[in-house]
Parts: C-alpha cells; sequence; structure tokens
C-alpha cells in the first residue's frame, strides 16, 4: 500500500525550508546568506605577503590565539594594499575581500584562528570583550636575605641597605623600645622622611638605597630583611 502526503505537491517539491515568502526562492549562498568560514593560521615560520584564500566576505575577526602576543600583518584584495596589524580580539568589517596576503614573523607554538563571514553590514553585531583585555605576568622574587641588625648612631643619618639593581623591597624594623627614627633616601632628615616608632615595620619597594635618621640620643638598632630577582 502507498500512503500519500497529505499536502499538494507543489508544496513539498523544488524548495528549500524554511521559506519567508510562500513561493519564494531561498537566499543565494553566500549572497544573500552568512558564508562563514574559520581559518586557523600557525605562525612558527616566517611569512612576507603569503595569500590565503578565505573566500567571500566583508567581516573579519581573530576569534581567537595562543597567547595575546601573537600577531601578524594582513593586507586585503592586494599586496599593494597597506598591511592591517591584527592579534586577539581585533576584527574589520565591513569590507569585501575575497583574499588576503599574510605576513608575519616567526613566533614559535603561536597561531591565531581567523573568523570572516559575508553579510549585510547593518546585520553584523559582534560582541569582543577579549579585545578589552591585556596580558600580564607575575614573577615571584628568587632572593630573599635577612641581614645583621643596623646600628644606627645619634644626630646622624645611617645606610641601612644599600642600592642594586634587582632589589625588589625590603622590610625595615625599628627594633627600640622608646626611640622614634626618619626612614627615607639620603636626604632624610629629623624633618624629612618617614617616622618609624618602638617596633613599627615599614617595607619599600625601591632598587635605591635606604637611609635611616636617628636624633633620639642614643643608637637605634634597625633590623632589615629584602628580597631581590
Amino acid at each position: 500500500m502507498t500512503q500519500r502526503s497529505p499536502y499538494p505537491r507543489d508544496q513539498i517539491v523544488g524548495r528549500t525550508f524554511p521559506v519567508d515568502i510562500p513561493g519564494g526562492a531561498p537566499p543565494l549562498y553566500g549572497v544573500d546568506t552568512a558564508f562563514i568560514n574559520i581559518v586557523k593560521i600557525p605562525l612558527d615560520d616566517v611569512r612576507s605577503d603569503v595569500r590565503f584564500e578565505f573566500g567571500a566576505a566583508n567581516f573579519i575577526w581573530a576569534l581567537d590565539a595562543t597567547s595575546l602576543t601573537a600577531e601578524l600583518s594582513i593586507k586585503f584584495n592586494s599586496q599593494r594594499n597597506s598591511a592591517v596589524p591584527f592579534k586577539k580580539g581585533m576584527s574589520i568589517g565591513p569590507i569585501d575581500f575575497a583574499e588576503v596576503f599574510v605576513s608575519n614573523l616567526a613566533q614559535t607554538g603561536e597561531s591565531i584562528t581567523f573568523f570572516t563571514v559575508r553579510t549585510a553590514p547593518q546585520f553584523m553585531q559582534f560582541i569582543n570583550p577579549s579585545a578589552s583585555f591585556s596580558e600580564v605576568s607575575l614573577t615571584k622574587p628568587s632572593v630573599l636575605d635577612t641581614v645583621a641588625d643596623v646600628s644606627c648612631a645619634n644626630a646622624a643619618a645611617t645606610s641601612v641597605l644599600g642600592s642594586f639593581a634587582t632589589k625588589r623591597s625590603a622590610m625595615f624594623q625599628n627594633k627600640d623600645g622608646a626611640a622614634t627614627v626618619q626612614i627615607g633616601d639620603n636626604n632624610v632628615s629629623a624633618t624629612r622622611g618617614i617616622n618609624l616608632g618602638p617596633g613599627d615595620v615599614i617595607t619599600i619597594d625601591t632598587t635605591e638605597s635606604v637611609f635611616v635618621r636617628n636624633d633620639s640620643g642614643a643608637a637605634v638598632d634597625i633590623g632589615v630583611m629584602w628580597t631581590a630577582d
């Protein structure tokens, strides 16, 4: 037994669904519809104006990359055009293009993945939060040193820690039970610098020398600990 469709033949033959207007034709592929292409470009080897075909498009977006420092340059449609640098998150559109010419320095292990599409400019809407971020590298100091207490003579400014380029930070403690001293640079005095009272601790981030001025009437010991790269 043959089962027939309940719908008239002209409603099920020769049409692509969905169609907005009954009897209308489907949109042309790549023209009226969005033609999406995703291309990953490795950056291990150096390039100079190497031709890539992304297909006909008018919007390009570097949607992903192995790092925020990965970078290449693209010329659109012709090698005579100026190159546009691309990093993760960058986008350009609308701009009609069918081919691009890519240049990049050798960046071992790096790559950038591109998203391209051809669609009407008024329909383009891309949320791109990655372009708002930057890469920050944080490293911990590799040196921690505790030195012998420094005795600061009365009525004088004493260097409690010298200067060196790799120093990150230093901690200073007034070990006297009653005296208040001033801490600062080589210009520290009784009226210039930060007061360091009995038992007080201060941390200073600097590569420069640090001095303590003591006008308490007797020598004062200062404890010192510092970190460096």
